[in-house]
């Protein structure tokens, strides 16, 4: 079939859609064998698509019909979900999502040859809409025009204006309203620049920090913090991430758990907070009984479950490559008795001399493991492993190595990105 006519741009097709891919697209057929991705489309749908992009193995194509719909597919709620690429699966009920959640999970493991247990289905968010607690936004300026949001679905060229989103919470749609009506003409408030990045986050008590990138100047934060009321912060940063000017509060105070967090600028914490404690209560499950062990925390982020695991009677060493993320670790930890020595360095550049221990916890980012640290932990592997990860891809390429010393357990998923294609999902690995 590889020798057949390709398939051509402009060509129109009716295609039945197979399965979907892990960013969202479903996955056809065409007539000459080609792989063919169609947006907004679901398992065993009937489609009439158009080829848009064309390569030697696979084309991607607009949809322009739905000939025969599956049983899940709905309305969308937000009217720009049939533009806007942010969300890739919003046209599927949620029980269909985490169906196909749970698919994209299993078939990773199968093409990477893993002898492991199926997901036990996907937890699911508590909130389907209305759950992140941080979106990143593009601007651009165009002479006077500006356009504030997601690349489109269709062509990642494309800028869709956003000035709504409902996947975020209620501060921050607040508070992105009430920026573009403040910025001012050609948004003159905000910093000059062709091209930025604008990041909205907001806490649990629902304070709102901006943070913009890409700046050329600092533009006018004191006049976006007067007019935007919900604003508690507003950071900016030059195209390198050098210059930084600064309005308001130096950090987001804000509570993960029991705890009391400073979120400086670009400090990583979970989108979904809700669904977020469910990952961990799962999480602190498969690390099992931690009182007078050695627990290594790898990526740990703010430090709040190394502060925890410390606080349960473990000897514990926290790493982040994100120095910010230590500095509001350390304030974390302060104060509570058993802290942990945190570490603000690569993981791959300290794991050798930080092993052995008796349970270590990843949660890398979607890259996955360096090759460093898959060999630590094969040389000198825990009792437990506790792997959480953000790509089902990178994931089995760290497990197929990993399972030379470990046997795979539990495998669980969980939907902390509603109305996406991402899907978290936790190992538990046992040395046998």
């Amino acid at each position: 079939m590889v020798n057949a006519p390709p398939t051509r741009v402009g060509a129109h097709l009716e295609l039945r859609v197979e399965t979907i891919a892990a960013g969202g697209d479903g996955i056809a057929r065409a007539p000459d064998g080609r792989v063919v991705f169609v947006p907004r489309t679901l398992p065993g749908e009937r489609v009439r698509a158009t080829v848009v992009t064309q390569r030697r193995d696979w084309a991607r194509a607009r949809l322009d019909a739905v000939l025969k719909a599956a049983p899940g597919r709905r309305a969308t709620p937000c009217p720009l979900a049939q533009r806007c690429g942010g969300c890739p699966l919003q046209h599927a009920a949620e029980t269909l999502q985490r169906e196909i959640k749970a698919r994209i999970v299993t078939e990773a493991f199968a093409r990477g040859g893993l002898a492991a247990p199926p997901p036990d289905g996907v937890v699911d968010s508590p909130r389907p809409f209305g759950y992140r607690n941080r979106i990143r936004l593009e601007l651009r300026r165009d002479g006077d025009r500006v356009t504030l949001g997601y690349h489109a679905a269709d062509d990642p060229e494309t800028l869709v204006d956003v000035d709504d989103c409902p996947l975020a919470e209620p501060a921050i749609r607040d508070a992105l309203a009430r920026l573009r009506a403040a910025w001012g003409p050609a948004a003159v408030r905000l910093p000059a620049g062709r091209r930025l990045q604008v990041t909205l986050r907001a806490t649990q008590d629902g304070d709102v920090g901006l943070e913009v990138r890409g700046a050329r100047g600092a533009g006018q934060p004191a006049a976006l913090l007067e007019a935007v009321a919900p604003l508690a912060a507003v950071d900016v940063f030059d195209a390198r991430g050098k210059r930084h000017w600064h309005a308001g509060a130096r950090e987001l105070r804000e509570r993960l758990g029991t705890l009391a967090v400073g979120l400086r600028p670009g400090v990583f914490v979970q989108v979904n907070r809700h669904a977020a404690a469910r990952l961990e209560t799962w999480v602190r499950e498969a690390i099992g009984p931690v009182d007078g062990r050695r627990v290594l925390d790898l990526y740990c982020g703010v430090g709040v479950r190394a502060v925890a695991l410390a606080r349960a009677g473990a000897t514990v060493d926290g790493v982040d490559a994100d120095a910010g993320a230590i500095a509001s670790a350390d304030a974390v930890a302060a104060g509570h008795a058993g802290r942990p020595r945190l570490h603000a360095a690569r993981v791959e550049d300290v794991v050798d001399r930080l092993l052995p221990a008796d349970v270590v916890v990843v949660n890398p980012p979607r890259a996955g493991l360096a090759a460093p640290v898959r060999r630590a932990l094969v040389t000198v592997p825990p009792r437990r492993l506790v792997y959480v990860s953000c790509d089902p891809a990178t994931l089995t390429r760290d497990l197929r190595e990993l399972a030379d010393v470990f046997d795979i357990r539990r495998v669980r998923a969980f939907d902390l990105f509603p109305q996406t294609a991402h899907v978290e999902t936790g190992v538990l690995l046992v040395r046998p």
